[in-house]
């Protein structure tokens, strides 16, 4: 199994987040949807022997070396992540939702209503896994096993 943590919205918060992963441990690949990159390059740096991809926020200065969106492929899942501000998440998950149909995603990532979400809709996963400053705290989590990917989100 191939196991992926997704973290957005921390917002200099990050004390928190590493306490939880340090208890989760087994993990291959962290994903950062935005808000904030120094949050993120942390990250990056603490665990430095996972995988790593991050996208930046509403809240981040452009950076060459963070998109606002990113598209890649692991254990044969296709993934779309982005921060979700360009996509009126707060008002709905249908632009979103087309834009990474589009880009053949099996698995859609995105932050910014720091609202907790996983779906599944036309056999597609939508993860939020909220964000660490709001009332419900939380991550994600994608597992990847024989060709499939699951969600779920793992209270902080």
């Amino acid at each position: 199994m191939y196991r992926i943590i997704v973290v957005s919205d921390t917002h200099r918060h990050i004390e928190h987040i590493v306490r939880v992963l340090d208890n989760i441990r087994e993990f291959d690949m962290l994903l950062f949807l935005g808000d904030v990159t120094a949050d993120a390059r942390c990250l990056e740096k603490l665990y430095s022997d996972k995988e790593f991809y991050a996208v930046r926020g509403n809240n981040d200065l452009p950076s060459p070396d963070m998109p606002l969106e990113q598209v890649f492929e692991k254990e044969g899942i296709t993934f779309f992540m982005a921060h979700g501000h360009g996509y009126g998440v707060k008002s709905g998950i249908e632009r979103i939702f087309y834009k990474g149909k589009e880009e053949g995603a099996d698995v859609i990532l995105f932050g910014h209503t720091h609202i907790p979400l996983c779906i599944t809709e036309e056999e597609t996963l939508i993860l939020n896994p909220g964000g660490y400053n709001s009332l419900e705290r939380s991550i994600g989590i994608v597992e990847i096993e024989n060709g499939k990917a699951k969600g779920c989100l793992y209270p902080c």
